[in-house]
């Protein structure tokens, strides 16, 4: 495995990148590389694709894009960037995920929620799942609590009026889907699918932070993916 690309990472909401320790932790045979969003400026896919383009590896290589990055490593399959072999799609979408968790968070963000009555079951019922340890909680509490609130809001605006107008992308891609997402629309594989033609869905029991949920059955997933990937990519000997 050491000899295939390095697998670059793109965060979902928070940006910081801090959450992907439960999923790099059942790959360690993977080389990657974690870019995390920017903390200030311009939040709209445009701009944020063209931040993370300054930051692609000269090499060959695979994205992962989880949630809110979803466009983003579409956009970057769609302009060619040079390198992007395949492309792994997590709880994401190319439209506005929910309407209804758009206008909450919009009115009350993350943050704000942390601080009402009752946060903890609300964080394990709706994102991270019965079973995550108080450990994890923790750390996704303080990763969400570094991101400045402007931010948050201003990335929950570019989700609601997120639409996908390119044309469909010919780069191999697998679509990560969690079953119990309550954040994004079981409809919005569909529309990856109609975008990405080489696409290949896979359901994983789990709640919208599927990553973090579920870590094991996600690893398995991929390092199967990469391996028909690389297959593809490397012709047989004859």
């Amino acid at each position: 495995m050491k000899s295939q690309p390095k697998l670059v990472m793109l965060p979902g909401m928070d940006g910081t990148g801090d959450l992907f320790t439960p999923f790099l932790e059942c790959i360690p045979q993977i080389e990657t590389q974690i870019i995390p969003l920017p903390q200030t400026g311009a939040q709209d896919y445009d701009s944020l694709a063209a931040y993370v383009r300054e930051q692609l590896p000269d090499d060959d290589f695979y994205l992962l894009a989880e949630s809110f990055s979803g466009p983003i490593g579409a956009l970057l399959a769609a302009d060619g960037v040079p390198g992007l072999q395949g492309v792994i799609f997590v709880a994401t979408f190319l439209s506005t995920p929910s309407p209804w968790a758009v206008c909450v968070g919009r009115r009350l963000p993350l943050q704000g929620m942390m601080r009402l009555p009752f946060s903890s079951w609300t964080q394990r019922r709706l994102l991270l799942g019965p079973d995550v340890g108080d450990d994890f909680l923790q750390r996704f509490t303080a990763a969400v609590r570094s991101v400045p609130t402007a931010t948050l809001k201003a990335r929950l605006e570019t989700l609601q009026h997120l639409q996908w107008r390119r044309e469909p992308v010919s780069l191999p891609s697998i679509y990560l889907q969690a079953s119990d997402d309550y954040l994004v629309q079981p409809g919005k594989a569909l529309e990856i699918q109609q975008h990405f033609p080489d696409n290949r869905l896979a359901r994983i029991q789990g709640p919208h932070f599927l990553l973090q949920a579920n870590p094991a059955a996600c690893a398995r997933t991929l390092l199967d993916t990469l391996s028909i990937w690389e297959s593809r990519r490397r012709p047989a000997r004859p």
